[in-house]
């Protein structure tokens, strides 16, 4: 017989659209994760998830790590339809699988970020930066050095900048016109609050004042998404020495701004913009050598980073951030009598419009 126990995610003030869920060993009974007889399998190959206890619907996975024993070290990801109070995942360590689905499977980890842009976990330790969505949009390393692909991030893994010369880059692409984003980043140092100097997270365009062009910087003094020409919405600064959830929102169809940062939102009218196509870069301000005075490559390291094609409203970069940063158990553990080894219709996924946040 399979093991199981639920999930009950922490409430919302409101209902939520779609969300990815971060799930951490906090947020799972010692029984499931310590390598004993019921435990899920070293390395999470038999994780499933379910949203109700026949196993109706099957939810996507994406197993980033999963250590189990003594000191386990688990993070996975899975996506629910909605999340409002009560909402709950039905866990299984099944007794029939052995490996995860393949990424591109009905329920492999391309689900779980079927909406997103680019996804990107930064759980590499050379080489290119993969997107875990289905676009294939993965970030190219640009004077990172072996000793900048970090194991000191929020999750373990992430990507060092050097305020100096190093940065990301994912190329010519056109950005969604409706943008989300979010980035974990932890600043050992600001640039300064002097005239036009920014730490910038992400960049497309030739600056602030071309149409359809984009920045996300912080300071000392705040953090501002600057669009369309817009001046900056801005919000507050993310604190130095320790990780800090970044999340912006540009509204094209509603004109308006976002900037979160550890939850705390601002909102403010935006500007009227084109869409264009251009480089988009990461840690860098696009129109500029690496490097130079004004390139504005911030210091610190990066723990993920994603960019959705949806809006995402300030509730929902609260919920996102709480989940992302929780140090405790992130919702209520409980037990699931599971009669074991799969089984029943699983439903198939299928793209809707509702707002996917979360990472």
């Amino acid at each position: 017989m399979a093991y199981g126990f639920t999930l009950t995610v922490d409430a919302t003030a409101s209902t939520l659209g779609s969300t990815e869920i971060a799930i951490k060993p906090f947020s799972m009974p010692t029984a499931a994760i310590d390598g004993g007889a019921t435990s899920v399998l070293n390395g999470g190959g038999n994780l499933k998830a379910y949203t109700d206890s026949t196993k109706t619907t099957q939810l996507p996975v994406h197993v980033i790590k999963f250590v189990t024993g003594v000191t386990p070290d688990i993070l996975w990801r899975t996506r629910l339809p909605s999340v409002a109070v009560g909402s709950t995942i039905y866990v299984e360590a099944d007794e029939v699988q052995t490996t995860q689905p393949a990424a591109s499977a009905v329920y492999g980890s391309q689900a779980v970020w079927q909406d997103a842009f680019t996804a990107l976990m930064l759980t590499e330790s050379s080489g290119t930066l993969f997107d875990s969505s289905p676009n294939g949009r993965d970030a190219t390393p640009v004077n990172l050095g072996a000793g900048d692909y970090v194991t000191s991030g929020l999750f373990g893994n992430g990507v060092y900048f050097d305020n100096n010369n190093n940065y990301l880059t994912l190329g010519t692409q056109t950005l969604p016109h409706d943008l989300s984003f979010l980035a974990v980043f932890n600043p050992t140092t600001y640039r300064g609050n002097a005239p036009d100097y920014n730490d910038t997270l992400l960049s497309a365009g030739i600056d602030n004042n071309v149409n359809g062009a984009i920045q996300v910087n912080f300071t000392d003094g705040g953090t501002s998404i600057r669009y369309g020409g817009n001046s900056g919405i801005a919000g507050s600064a993310p604190a130095l020495a320790q990780d800090n959830t970044i999340g912006i929102t540009r509204d094209g169809t509603g004109d308006t701004g976002i900037v979160s940062v550890n939850g705390v939102s601002v909102t403010a009218a935006g500007k009227a913009y084109n869409d264009i196509t251009n480089e988009v870069t990461i840690g860098k301000l696009q129109s500029q050598n690496a490097g130079a005075t004004y390139a504005y490559h911030p210091h610190g390291t990066l723990s993920m980073l994603v960019i959705w094609d949806k809006t995402v409203s300030a509730a929902q970069h609260e919920y996102i951030s709480g989940n992302l940063l929780a140090t405790t158990s992130w919702g209520t553990v409980g037990t699931w009598a599971d009669a074991g080894g799969g089984g029943g219709f699983q439903a198939a996924w299928v793209r809707r419009p509702s707002i996917i946040i979360g990472a």
